[in-house]
C-alpha cells in the first residue's frame, strides 16, 4: 500500500485508549509513537468508565504529533500498525476491550471526530493540548465543553501512567 505522504507538515491530535493492560500500553503506544512522528505534546492519562461494552476502566490520553501523512495514510499505514504490535485484535463489537486504540481526532484544526464533544474520554484530553479548538455550532472552546464534563462526569487523572509533557522541538 501507498504510504499516503504529502509535502507539507501536519498537526495532528490522536487520542489513545486501553483498557487491557492500560498502565503498560499507553505508555509503549507514545513511545512506539516518537519513533514514527514528531511529537509535540501528550496530554494526561484519564481514566474513565468503560464506553458502549461491559468491561474494564479505560486509561485515555491524547497526543499531538507533527507529520507529513495524509489522514488515511496515517491510520492505514502506521497507526494499525502500532495497535498490532501491542496485541491490538479487531473483533465485531468496536468498543469491546482493547490492548490499545488510536484514532485521529484532529487534523490539522479540522475535526475529524464530532465526538469530541460529547465523549468525555475524548473531549478532556484533547481540550489539554487543544484547548482553542471551537464548535462551528455553537462558537464555544473545547475547554469549556472539558471543564463542563469534569464538572459532571466520573475522569480520574491518572498521572502516574502519563504526565502531560509539550516536547522540545530542538
Amino acid at each position: 500500500m501507498k504510504d499516503q505522504k504529502n509535502n507539507t507538515t501536519h498537526q495532528v491530535c490522536l487520542i489513545l485508549g486501553s483498557n487491557i493492560n492500560p498502565n503498560q500500553n499507553i505508555p509503549l503506544a507514545i513511545q512506539l509513537l516518537k519513533k514514527y512522528f514528531v511529537l509535540v505534546a501528550n496530554s494526561n492519562a484519564w481514566e474513565t468508565p468503560a464506553y458502549g461494552a461491559a468491561g474494564s476502566n479505560f486509561i485515555n490520553a491524547a497526543v499531538l504529533i507533527s507529520t507529513y501523512y495524509t489522514p488515511a495514510g496515517l491510520k492505514c499505514s502506521l497507526l494499525r500498525k502500532i495497535e498490532t504490535l501491542l496485541g491490538r485484535k479487531r473483533v465485531v463489537n468496536k468498543y469491546a476491550p482493547r490492548t490499545i486504540d488510536i484514532d485521529v481526532v484532529i487534523f490539522d484544526n479540522f475535526i475529524i471526530d464530532n465526538h469530541i464533544w460529547t465523549r468525555p474520554y475524548i473531549t478532556v484530553p484533547c481540550a489539554e493540548l487543544l484547548p482553542d479548538i471551537t464548535q462551528e455550532v455553537s462558537g464555544k472552546r473545547l475547554e469549556l465543553f472539558a471543564r463542563n464534563v469534569l464538572y459532571h462526569y466520573p475522569l480520574h487523572k491518572r498521572p502516574e501512567i502519563v504526565k502531560k509533557v509539550f516536547y522540545s522541538t530542538d
